[in-house]
């Protein structure tokens, strides 16, 4: 891969290519360029992307691209001669001077990808719109849009929102002010080094280009404006003036400017009085880490048992960079986003409320998020480079997704115009956990009745939790008398799953001695509907580990027949669902499975960017995540190869543009940190870095 050292890009053209770090309906692709029917379209959808109507921060529109992908579903990238390359830029300019009023000019970028030339057609968001385009060579003006992927003319009413909407300037976009200290901020408020760490994170080339002039790397990036010149040594030059994004982003402590840009958590106990809290500061998506990790360390479990996962990863991140994405950073919302962690949940809530469309039927779990103008578009556009945003409209949807597959009960979303909230239930062991915890308390105080309120008014408010411990709690609180007219119903439930339980074991040994995949897959299942635990699975994970591990090396065909082993393996432990997420020796095995059946399906490197294949990278991770939650942190060596594993993961993403350099180095560091002896294969390994991990008994942290 290469790109030209031209480039005005902020954005990997790898990732632009593949639309990953940004939203799809801000990408389109042309084959090629001439002055007939394509000159116009690409036109239109400059000015449907300058006029940015749902704030989606403009577009890209890249020459040189088959929108048709290629028969392996990559995208299809044809190229364009240097010949057309070099009319097309000269031909869009003048176009674009004679049919877009008021004039309008894009960012104009060759690239080179794969040995093809490219050209990127970059149209940001105007600051002089809206704006009109020819319908053709000689028709009349027309203001368009875009909807979805697709450019159309604007409705009469949609122009009138359009007139409204370029009246004013969003507040991410516009001069920053320092209301308190009164005084002119200039681009040297802009922290130069968070810049340039920004950019290495992103994999941007744009740094390479400006060390030595910020202000060109602050103009490229769009995070000044110019108000008028200056006088400096002796010679006129522009005086510039960052954007809010940028003390956002760029400025070491940015709540000095926005009193809302700051995190409060707060921690309470079961009666919700509060114990105490930590603020969270600093440029936004540094805080969104920190707030994150702070949140995973204050919910995992503190005694012997990890036996589950309180939260899962995915859902409390999107819940956080939802928070901090979404929220008004006005002065007049100046309270900050606000994370209060409750015994038996998490709330999450920022301000203001959500666009005025929104309603709370949109926020249920099958339910569509329609496209809306959103509040902060720079600060998406960030976020969804850093990775920590995805496109708009599927935040939501991952976290009904993530917290059902771990099991917890469904989230709540409650909003008005004045706030917006999740809550968060924890797992269901989580809850009950505490439950028995206020049980055992009541009975040491003598209250032994109220034990038996609590447990009984658990049950009937929760009717799917039924775990063993529970069960055994409400039958130890009437002395274990099954005839109670509190404990007889749930004594023949008990009865029931536990020989069924007796009868399905014996079924899986029995399968064990001859395995056959679909009729395990069934039993295992069947099992886990039946509460059964990692004991009961032993037969099961023996075999998916014997396939797993299984050696080909002296085989002629051994590659094929590890991948037949290792989908077998995947089919088993795909299976184990729930039980696999309470155990962190068996959500580790899965995340290794699911890790070399990638390597294994995506020998072929044009393959690596199908979806599909790329979605066993994210299980691996989110597997190999819940194994870290549920490991005893005194186990360092454990914690040591699970990291280890989650840098490899990210090798591989890196690799298909999902990941960055700084996360792979992240877990090695990690694995080192919690054994200084632990190898790691320099072929996984960034080649900038491989320094620093070869002599591994030397590492020190860094």
């Amino acid at each position: 891969m290469a790109q030209s050292n031209s480039s005005k890009l902020i954005i990997n053209i790898a990732d632009l290519l593949n639309v990953h770090r940004v939203e799809k309906q801000r990408v389109e692709f042309k084959r090629s360029w001439n002055t007939g029917p394509t000159s116009s379209q690409v036109l239109h959808t400059i000015c449907a992307f300058a006029n940015d109507f749902l704030n989606d921060d403009g577009g890209y529109i890249i020459l040189g691209v088959n929108d048709k992908p290629s028969e392996n579903g990559n995208v299809n990238i044809e190229g364009i001669n240097a010949e057309s390359l070099d009319k097309a830029q000269g031909m869009i300019t003048k176009l674009c001077k004679a049919h877009i009023k008021p004039e309008y000019q894009p960012r104009l970028s060759p690239e080179v990808y794969e040995g093809k030339h490219l050209l990127v057609i970059w149209a940001t968001p105007s600051e002089n719109g809206p704006h009109q385009c020819r319908e053709s060579a000689k028709g009349n003006f027309q203001y368009y849009i875009r909807k979805a992927t697709s450019t159309v003319k604007a409705t009469p009413e949609e122009e009138s929102q359009l007139m409204s909407q370029h009246s004013k300037t969003p507040f991410d976009e516009r001069m920053a002010i320092d209301r308190d200290g009164g005084k002119q901020l200039t681009e040297e408020d802009i922290d130069v080094s968070l810049v340039k760490d920004f950019l290495r994170g992103i994999g941007s080339k744009i740094e390479d280009q400006d060390l030595e002039n910020p202000q060109k790397l602050y103009e490229n990036m769009r995070l000044v404006r110019t108000l008028g010149d200056k006088q400096l040594k002796g010679k006129l030059t522009k005086r510039f003036v960052p954007r809010n994004v940028a003390l956002l982003f760029f400025y070491p402590t940015p709540h000095k400017f926005f009193s809302g840009a700051k995190t409060d958590i707060a921690i309470y106990d079961r009666s919700k009085n509060f114990r105490y809290n930590k603020i969270e500061e600093g440029p936004i998506d540094q805080q969104i880490n920190n707030t994150l990790e702070y949140i995973l360390n204050e919910t995992k479990g503190k005694d012997e048992s990890f036996d589950f996962v309180p939260y899962p990863k995915a859902a409390l991140r999107e819940a956080v960079v939802n928070a901090l994405y979404h929220r008004g950073y006005e002065p007049e919302h100046a309270d900050p986003v606000k994370v209060r962690i409750y015994p038996d949940l998490i709330e999450i809530t920022s301000y203001p409320g959500p666009h005025p469309s929104l309603k709370k039927d949109h926020f249920m779990e099958d339910s569509e998020i329609p496209p809306v103008k959103t509040r902060n578009r720079r600060v998406g556009e960030f976020l969804i480079q850093r990775k920590l945003a995805e496109d708009k409209g599927t935040g939501v949807r991952s976290i009904f997704r993530s917290m059902k597959s771990n099991g917890n009960i469904t989230p709540v979303f409650q909003f008005d115009e004045e706030y917006f909230q999740v809550r968060l239930p924890g797992h269901p062991k989580f809850m009950v956990r505490d439950l028995l915890e206020v049980a055992d308390n009541f009975c040491a105080k003598g209250e032994k009745q109220k034990a038996v309120e609590q447990v009984l008014k658990f049950m009937r408010h929760h009717p799917t939790v039924r775990p063993n411990s529970l069960l055994s709690k409400l039958l130890e609180l009437h002395d274990c008398d099954k005839n109670h007219p509190n404990v007889q119903p749930y004594i023949e439930y008990i009865s029931q799953r536990v020989e069924n339980r007796l009868r399905l074991k014996e079924d899986l040994r029995e399968w064990s001695l001859s395995p056959d995949i679909p009729k395990g897959v069934d039993i295992i299942e069947e099992l886990v509907a039946n509460e059964a635990d990692s004991d009961d699975l032993k037969k099961a994970i023996e075999i998916a580990l014997k396939f797993f591990y299984e050696n080909f090396d002296d085989k002629p065909n051994g590659t094929e027949l590890k991948l037949e082993a290792c989908q077998k393996a995947y089919q088993l432990f795909q299976a184990m669902g729930p039980v696999a997420k309470s155990d962190a020796f068996i959500s580790y095995q899965s995340g290794c499975c699911k890790h070399s059946l990638f390597l294994l399906t995506t020998r072929k490197e044009r393959t690596r960017r199908k979806l599909e294949l790329v979605s066993l990278l994210k299980e691996a991770e989110e597997c190999i995540t819940d194994a870290i939650l549920l490991t005893n942190p005194q186990n360092t060596k454990h914690l040591a190869r699970q990291n280890r594993m989650l840098g490899y993961i990210h090798c591989e993403l890196l690799s298909v543009n999902r990941s960055t350099e700084e996360n792979v180095i992240k877990y090695y560091d990690l694995a080192r940190k919690r054994d200084r002896d632990i190898h790691i294969n320099e072929m996984r390994v960034p080649p900038q870095f491989r320094n620093r991990y070869k002599d591994h008994h030397q590492w020190t942290d860094q």
